[in-house]
């Protein structure tokens, strides 16, 4: 069971902290400092409260016997793709090389967040506008010229009585809208939480026309990084493929890759495999 630094591990840290402990590590390491020395110093010199309590406990596990991965895990508070990369590292005789490598991927990770953060705040903020306007539009401007016309004793055209009626029954059907949205938001919500359902969003993630080329790229980038690492520590195929297990968190991932070991047990190349 994880444990918790101070209840502070419910705060995400962000790319940019990620980077700079990486940074810090991977230099530390280089300099041929011993893992719990170095992390006992890094703790002295981080500015970040959950990172300083955070390395403060997991240098109490270090002490104790715990690997840089183990320690990290216990802390809580770091994402699952770093820790699968130390322990990849560890195991590979690499860390130093993955630490240089997480450092560079989350400050691309911080600078892509922010490029899209300011495309996309431009469009959100346009289209909130737009609609606040049509809702002014339906729910106020034109129930208000009906009764205009209404008090005026006017004749109002079949086109725009249908309008007029619309706009009546609108919020009624704003409101099953939100009712049916929630309903269907709470079945999806307790069917990802299944066993079967999970692994069918798993799926969905990757095999989707709209998203999953892009998730494609991103799993083939990861796997391929950590692959690359064990494979050149001189692990057996088998073991290497055995190690990505979690690197991604989607279980449709990890049952491929265990179906690509299986082959590979049974003779096949790792590219007829994969």
């Amino acid at each position: 069971m994880n444990k918790t630094v101070g209840g502070l591990n419910k705060r995400k840290l962000d790319d940019i902290e990620l980077s700079l402990l990486c940074h810090q590590l991977a230099q530390a390491f280089k300099s041929g400092i011993h893992p719990l020395e170095a992390v006992t110093l890094i703790t002295e010199e981080t500015p970040s409260t959950i990172i300083r309590s955070s390395l403060k406990a997991a240098a109490e596990s270090m002490a104790e016997g715990a690997s840089l991965y183990e320690a990290l895990d216990e802390a809580g508070c770091y994402p699952q793709y770093m820790l699968r990369m130390l322990d990849i590292g560890e195991k590979s005789g690499s860390l130093e090389a993955v630490l240089e490598k997480l450092s560079v991927y989350y400050e691309n990770a911080a600078d892509l967040k922010k490029r899209i953060r300011c495309a996309v705040l431009y469009p959100l903020i346009l289209g909130a506008l737009m609609l606040g306007v049509i809702a002014l539009l339906i729910l106020k401007i034109i129930p208000m010229f009906r009764d205009i016309i209404e008090s005026l004793g006017g004749e109002i055209p079949t086109e725009a009585q249908a309008l007029f009626s619309f706009t009546i029954h609108v919020k009624t059907i704003l409101l099953v809208l939100i009712v049916v949205i929630c309903i269907l938001a709470a079945v999806v919500f307790m069917v990802s939480k299944t066993a079967k359902g999970k692994a069918y969003f798993d799926g969905l993630k990757i095999n989707n026309p709209l998203t999953g080329k892009t998730y494609r790229k991103m799993i083939t980038s990861h796997l391929s990084l950590g692959l690359g690492l064990t494979l050149k520590s001189g692990l057996p195929v088998v073991e290497c493929l055995q190690s990505l297990k979690g690197l991604i968190p989607n279980t449709y991932v990890d049952n491929k890759l265990a179906m690509a070991g299986e082959a590979v047990l049974k003779g096949e190349s790792l590219e007829a495999s994969l």
